[in-house]
């Protein structure tokens, strides 16, 4: 059907025809043939699927030990299947990275071109179709070509993607429903659009919605007016996206606070973060849609602010774009976007005059805008596409004007695309992506996995701490870099402890400043290996590569992190003074073993218990002498003190996923502690089993788990439970009894938020499959 409209509309099929050669040249140009691009926050999580798949369905994340909610990570749920589908067809992930970045540019340009070619008819008359095109080819190009879409595709195409990627299509939707004729198949189209949507960046997706609202209200006469069945629509789309998303919803919903985990009103030190993403975002660099933080590194930065040429250019589209408003026609909508440009400058700005402290006073006392403390990337996506949509009303007159002329003069109107093009014109000249996100990885790092045979659960240290806590920055050869999220947990697909923990939890009186000149961490590490046998580490993994020196901007001195040879005196501390194996060596990493003396089971019934009010500061000071789950350290509990007699019982696991563990205790009596070495949730429950049930997972909703006051904190981090081996088993549904008097009995720990998604997922599916028929049924049976 669309290839056929567009063997109908010539004219369209000719600008799609150019969006989609410019989409593939610059695809191209830019990511080349031969290195892979992986960097950033997006790491090698797509490159190792095994990995993205455990990162995506779950609602724990236990890859950056000792582990975290990751309910966040389900707003990229959809599409990061799509990514899991492509790679299972046997693309590789070289290719699939092309794919993406090409469907990013090719996607979100075509969709602008699309909505602008129904937008502006809906607000005012079009007599000259060829007019209308023309507009609709300017506002994509310009969508397709911006500052903002140069900085997007500088770091591997990930969910943040979506919002710019989508936000054309999903109002053209908007609009067609509400406001022009409203089908069951466009009605479909636009939840599916909204649930890939709310899989963006959920702070970017929220103002999304807001300027859906907006558009909404501004123009809520035209809605009344409508003859399409827009009162449906709104039902039956609102009723598919809310069961269609359930599997995101009912987490956060029995949770029953932020998906984040933690305090997110702060995130860190936000106005030290709102001020370094503040730097370049003055009004004069957001006039021309750039200014974000990295911008003075890009490789065409002197080209957009020291060449009169590229200067004058700049401001000449933004003059273009202003220019609009001197025409009445189509007035109300042009104040819409210009409206929102405005709005969107003033957060984007952070910090810059005018009217700085304003912006400062809202980010103090308004929590929820801390999510957008980087204001450039957050705010800018929205000058972006209002501009795009203000340069295509642009076209449109002009063309209007000059296509009447004959002769040479009509090619005038040629002038914007041309402009447009030109200060575009690095998006063709390659270069746009940093060196440091196109890299190869070397061939030591995608033959670990083969050499490691150990399926056991177990985490693996990470070694030196990574600059506060950010992520390695390793050097290979030929000028291959790589920096991003910890690489061995997805190649190993383990958990991993960054050392940098240590640092964050200050243990011997270190601070962040320490993770980037390693000479202090490297004094602490011996009590470092202490403290870190309590978290299930059965591997340390240390980094030769590292980089020694690391330059934030080009003008700028370099930071001098460590020496060439910090991992020498590493190898000192793990091979002479604690007899670590060194289990694989190369000339970019080295494994070692830990000790089975030293190597803490994830779960695990201790024999001793040792009693503080300060946990950590316990830990801090102890000094092991015995196998390490001998013990465990607490507060005090009514539930359980000194002079309780802890049973000897024995423990077996069967790890369903990292989410859900079977735990079959056996030989217990009296009262113990069942420790599981993942940082501590209230979300973690534990339930003890009937003899005979098994484990059903939808009615595993309505089971009931042991009361939260016998849920502790154990060893400063950890999860434990007290469990009165005498009270369970009084109910003979749930204990067998043995010949010495002991019992055995089988429990489940699981992190419930996982039951929900579950179910909500289960709703979705029914729910799409449901209308997916009926659709069929439409289109096919009954037409027939």
């Amino acid at each position: 059907m669309f290839l056929d409209r567009l063997k109908k509309n010539k004219s369209t099929a000719i600008y799609i025809a150019v969006l989609f050669f410019m989409s593939l040249f610059i695809t191209l140009i830019n990511l080349g043939f031969k290195k892979d691009f992986i960097g950033e926050d997006s790491g090698l999580i797509y490159f190792f699927h095994n990995g993205l798949s455990k990162y995506a369905y779950y609602t724990w994340d236990n890859m950056w030990a000792p582990g975290k909610i990751s309910i966040t990570t389900l707003f990229g749920f959809i599409w990061t299947n799509i990514l899991l589908c492509l790679q299972r067809i046997g693309l590789s992930y070289f290719f699939i990275q092309r794919i993406l970045f090409f469907s990013f540019l090719f996607v979100s340009s075509t969709g602008m071109f699309y909505l602008f070619k129904t937008l502006i008819p809906l607000h005012g008359k079009v007599k000259n179709r060829e007019s209308l095109y023309f507009g609709a080819f300017c506002s994509s190009l310009l969508y397709l070509l911006n500052h903002y879409v140069g900085y997007m595709i500088g770091f591997p195409i990930i969910p943040f993607h979506i919002t710019y990627m989508i936000l054309p299509w999903l109002l053209l939707y908007f609009i067609k429903n509400l406001y022009i004729k409203s089908s069951f198949t466009d009605t479909l189209i636009f939840s599916l659009l909204v649930l890939l949507f709310i899989g963006g960046n959920p702070a970017s997706t929220l103002l999304s919605a807001i300027m859906l609202a907006g558009y909404f209200i501004c123009f809520f006469r035209d809605f009344i007016k409508s003859t399409a069945q827009k009162y449906k629509f709104i039902i039956i789309s609102a009723s598919l996206v809310l069961l269609l998303s359930l599997f995101l919803t009912l987490p956060i919903i029995m949770m029953g606070s932020n998906p984040y985990g933690g305090d997110t009103s702060l995130l860190g030190n936000y106005v030290q973060s709102f001020e370094f993403n503040s730097m370049h975002t003055s009004l004069l660099n957001l006039f021309i849609l750039g200014g974000t933080v990295g911008w003075p590194n890009s490789t065409f930065y002197t080209l957009y602010t020291a060449n009169p040429v590229y200067i004058f250019l700049g401001y000449i589209l933004t003059l273009i774009i202003f220019t609009t408003l001197i025409s009445k026609k189509d007035m109300k909508l042009k104040l819409f976007f210009l409206i929102i440009i405005v709005i969107s400058f003033f957060f984007a700005k952070g910090l810059h005059e005018p009217l700085s402290g304003i912006n400062a006073f809202l980010y103090d006392k308004i929590a929820l805008l801390r999510i957008y403390r980087a204001v450039y990337n957050k705010f800018m996506f929205l000058s972006a596409f209002s501009y795009s949509i203000l340069i295509g009303i642009s076209g449109f007159y002009v063309h209007r004007i000059f296509s009447q002329r004959t002769g040479k003069g009509k090619h005038i109107v040629l002038f914007l695309p041309i402009i447009i093009v030109l200060y575009g014109l690095p998006f063709f000249l390659g270069g746009i992506i940093p060196n440091l996100f196109l890299t190869e990885l070397p061939k030591e790092y995608k033959n670990l996995t083969s050499q490691i045979s150990d399926n056991s659960d177990y985490k693996i240290l990470s070694i030196p701490p990574t600059p506060n806590g950010g992520g390695p920055l390793l050097n290979w050869k030929n000028g291959n870099k790589y920096i991003g999220p910890q690489m061995e947990s997805f190649v190993l697909g383990k958990p991993v402890l960054d050392s940098y923990f240590f640092i964050k939890e200050g243990l011997n009186g270190l601070g962040p400043s320490d993770s980037w000149t390693t000479k202090k961490f490297i004094k602490s590490f011996p009590k470092v290996l202490e403290y870190s046998n309590i978290f299930n580490i059965k591997y340390v993994f240390l980094h030769k590569d590292y980089l020694t020196s690391y330059k934030f901007n080009k003008s700028g001195d370099a930071l001098k992190i460590g020496s060439k040879n910090d991992y020498k005196s590493y190898t000192r501390i793990l091979e002479d003074k604690y007899g670590y194996a060194k289990v694989i060596s190369t000339e970019f990493y080295e494994l070692y073993k830990v000790p089975n003396l030293n190597y803490l089971d994830h779960f695990y019934i201790p024999e001793k218990i040792i009693y503080s009010k300060d946990q950590k500061k316990t830990l801090y000071s102890f000094r092991q002498k015995e196998k390490i789950n001998s013990y465990a350290i607490i507060s005090k509990n009514k539930y359980i003190d000194k002079k309780t007699s802890y049973s000897p019982a024995s423990l077996s696991i069967n790890k369903i996923n990292q989410t859900k563990y079977i735990l079959k205790i056996k030989n217990a009596k009296s009262k113990h502690l069942i420790v599981f070495s993942e940082s501590y949730d209230v979300n973690w429950k534990l339930y003890i089993l009937n003899k005979d049930s098994t484990d059903n997972s939808f009615f595993s909703i309505f089971r009931q788990s042991v009361d939260e006051s016998r849920h502790i904190l154990a060893n400063g981090y950890a999860n434990a439970w007290i469990i009165d081996t005498d009270n369970i088993c009084n109910n003979i549904t749930k204990c067998t009894k043995n010949k010495n008097g002991n019992y055995d009995f089988t429990t489940v720990v699981e992190f419930a938020p996982q039951k929900y998604f579950h179910l909500g997922l289960q709703i979705g599916l029914m729910a799409f499959i449901l209308t997916s028929s009926y659709l069929f049924y439409l289109k096919l049976v009954k037409k027939t």
